[in-house]
């Protein structure tokens, strides 16, 4: 697992391990709403991608 630091992050984000992270097993195993992505994204580790 890399890892590349964010200076523009909050201080919170760059101090504590991140446990909701599907890199490090953590899956989505239901959501009531998929209106806006599939359930799964809410855990990816990348920046927010905005699809118009």
């Amino acid at each position: 697992m890399s890892h590349t630091e964010n200076h523009d992050a909050p201080e919170f984000t760059r101090r504590f391990v991140n446990l909701a992270d599907e890199r490090l097993g953590a899956e989505a195993i239901f959501a009531t709403d998929d209106f806006f992505a599939d359930k799964q994204r809410m855990l990816q580790s990348g920046d927010a991608i905005f699809y118009p």
